[in-house]
């Protein structure tokens, strides 16, 4: 008994394993005949694809082509050392819909060189080629939230960006979630944060010599067309305007991200619209206040 009860355990895991590596395997074919075709006339190839699950893969040496533009021709291919993505709604996007979950990230992203750049960004960034990573992780819930939890884009050496944000109130058109309106949508909570490298830097320097001027000049300048916006919506935006000042004032070395934060207040209702942030002010309606350095920002930088 004993030996047939553990040929029994064996067969069922080797039933279990082998049901897992048809999922995995499943994700690779999903992808291709789900994801590939609705990126068209995007063009997407990759050296080779790995299921990691049963909605989650790898591809690696990725090159994607986008589509021709009506006036200058085609746009030259992107490459992207690997492809990961740790979750997607197959059948969201199978539905001919926007997926309602979705966890990508892509590492080493290449462009060719300066010719796909603005002449005016080559000044300030050299010429090439430029190499990016970029994450994206969602979820929809219900059709009316959109948990945001992570869009960061990072340039190496230069600067990163990454925003989390969780919104409500999203009305969907139908059972579609690509053609959802946010026009009633609110905020829940939020954060963005900044973190310069070597960027803001360059950005003064190339700018300053454009114009032949100091780069002190150049900063002064800047700084009071940005401090003239404190003063509107009622000095609503004070706190987020003297970060930026905070920030710009070391321009040649930051001492760390700045962080703006949202916290809006909510009642039985739920929160304001966002668009009213448009007419009433960011920090009263959206509950925004700014960090630089880690620290809270609410006095003019000396």
């Amino acid at each position: 008994m004993r030996h047939l009860a553990l040929r029994a355990a064996m067969a069922l895991l080797a039933i279990t394993l082998a049901g897992v590596a048809t999922a995995r395997a499943d994700s690779v074919e999903q992808f291709k005949t789900v994801v590939l075709p609705a990126l068209n006339p995007a063009k997407l190839t990759y050296g080779t694809a790995i299921a990691t699950g049963p909605n989650s893969l790898t591809l690696s040496d990725v090159v994607v082509t986008p589509p021709p533009d009506a006036g200058t021709g085609a746009d030259k291919p992107v490459s992207i050392k690997t492809v990961t993505i740790d979750d997607i709604d197959f059948d969201g996007i199978g539905r001919g819909d926007a997926p309602a979950r979705l966890h990508i990230r892509l590492d080493d992203v290449s462009s060719a060189g300066s010719s796909e750049v603005p002449p005016d960004l080559v000044k300030i960034l050299g010429p090439g080629p430029y190499k990016a990573n970029l994450e994206l992780d969602y979820t929809i819930i219900d059709g009316k939230e959109l948990r945001l939890k992570k869009l960061a884009f990072d340039m190496p050496g230069l600067a990163a960006i990454q925003i989390a944000l969780d919104v409500d109130g999203i009305e969907p058109s139908g059972a579609n979630i690509k053609d959802a309106s946010f026009d009633a949508a609110s905020l829940r909570e939020g954060s963005i944060t900044y973190e310069d490298h070597s960027l803001l830097g360059k950005v003064v320097t190339a700018m300053a010599k454009a114009q032949k001027r100091t780069e002190a000049a150049l900063v002064k300048e800047w700084s009071g067309a940005i401090a003239v916006l404190a003063g509107s919506q009622g000095n609503d935006e004070t706190p987020l305007v003297n970060a930026a000042l905070a920030l710009l004032r070391d321009y040649r070395q930051p001492k760390g991200p700045l962080t703006i934060t949202f916290a809006p207040t909510r009642d039985a209702s739920g929160g304001k619209p966002i668009t009213d942030a448009m007419t009433d002010g960011v920090a009263k309606t959206l509950g925004a206040s700014a960090t630089y350095a880690g620290k809270p920002v609410t006095a003019p930088p000396k």
